[in-house]
């Protein structure tokens, strides 16, 4: 879904939001892509404003849908009660964000992109 209108949440849109299921769970990723010429870092080797604007997009809706009021708006919202009885509530952020080559001409840069990632995956 293009820029759809979470129940009970208007801080800010995802660009898109993509439900899908599984045996085990419902998982909708929360899609949010910015421009390629937007850069990861600072020529000091600090994360941009703008990165970490998107990130803390991200620490929002996780905040949000965990509560559990706000999952039971989202799961109605949606028409997913009925699946979500019988299945987990699993959500996913997904960030598509600048260019691959900014972080391979730098080897420390691409370290510690890859150590952001595993941080925000926890």
């Amino acid at each position: 879904m293009s820029q759809p209108k979470l129940s009970s949440f208007s801080s800010y849109i995802p660009d898109f939001l993509w439900i899908s299921e599984n045996s085990q769970s419902i998982e909708p990723a929360f899609i949010e892509i910015e421009p390629p010429s937007k850069k990861w870092f600072n020529t000091n080797g600090d994360f941009t404003a703008h990165f970490t604007h998107a990130l803390g997009q991200f620490e929002n809706w996780s905040v949000w849908i965990k509560e559990p009021k706000n999952q039971l708006n989202f799961i109605s919202f949606f028409g997913l009660e009925e699946i979500c009885k019988k299945k987990s509530f699993v959500p996913y952020f997904l960030l598509i964000y600048g260019r691959r080559n900014e972080v391979m001409e730098n080897p420390n840069w691409n370290k510690k992109r890859h150590e952001r990632k595993r941080i925000i995956s926890k």
